[in-house]
């Protein structure tokens, strides 16, 4: 298994690009582990969009 941790704050359209990005790489195992930093933007609406199994989706309850 792979895991790559994406860090983002508030910046859900680069986000987007950022996963197709890698899951376009074809790796297997992959696991995508994205971390908000309690973002205020459409960050969270977009992950759960993607409806992708790779994806872990985690939200701090507040920005650190």
């Amino acid at each position: 298994m792979l895991s790559i941790v994406v860090p983002t704050y508030n910046n859900a359209e680069q986000l987007v690009l950022t996963i197709n990005n890698i899951i376009k790489q074809n790796i297997r195992g992959l696991e995508i582990v994205v971390v908000d930093d309690n973002s205020i933007d459409l960050t969270e609406k977009i992950i759960i969009n993607l409806q992708n199994n790779q994806i872990k989706y985690f939200k701090n309850s507040k920005n650190i």
